[in-house]
């Protein structure tokens, strides 16, 4: 899958060399995920909506639209876990859906970090998720909201280099975790 600059969405099918369109949005596409447990494409984009798709379904033109879901902001990065789709839009915000039930997120949260988030990365065993940050910072949250789940929650600086004195820092552009040892590569 791609994000196209006309708005649209498409999907590469390298064995028939050909390309398909997806879908379309109002504003450029900034993010696109599979969903193996619903079978969806899930596309955020800077026109403030998440959107899900069905690439089996739909006319010659375009995949079977599911849904449109509005965001508070521009979406930068969304990530899925099993039946969870975390998305981090512009102004802090970061919205958990449950994919069974989009009507409204499950969970609607401020991120930790006090500068824009650039990407958001779920653990690979469903628990927590990484976001990432332009001023060179990783912020580990848990989707647990008890008291003793949040105490988890921690934050550290990386992509630093001090030059002359000064410190430089570079943002934090994609998170991956290793889907055997779950380390934070």
């Amino acid at each position: 899958m791609t994000g196209y600059i006309p708005f649209t969405s498409l999907r590469l099918v390298f064995d028939h060399e050909r390309e398909d369109l997806l879908g379309r949005h109002d504003a450029p596409v900034r993010c696109i995920e599979y969903s193996y447990a619903t079978g969806q494409v899930i596309t955020g984009s800077l026109d403030k909506t998440l959107k899900c798709w069905d690439p089996r379904g739909g006319g010659a033109q375009e995949c079977a639209l599911v849904g449109t879901y509005g965001q508070p902001e521009r979406v930068y990065s969304v990530s899925l876990v099993g039946n969870r789709v975390v998305v981090a839009t512009a102004g802090r915000h970061v919205n958990v859906y449950d994919l069974r039930n989009m009507s409204q997120p499950e969970q609607r949260r401020e991120s930790s970090l006090k500068y824009q988030t650039i990407c958001v990365q779920c653990y690979p065993n469903g628990t927590r998720y990484a976001l990432s940050s332009v001023e060179g910072r990783v912020a580990m949250e848990f989707f647990e909201l008890t008291e003793t789940g949040q105490a988890k929650k921690y934050a550290f600086k990386c992509q630093r280099k001090s030059e002359a004195g000064r410190d430089i820092v570079y943002p934090v552009n994609a998170i991956a975790f290793h889907p055997i040892n779950e380390m934070q590569i």
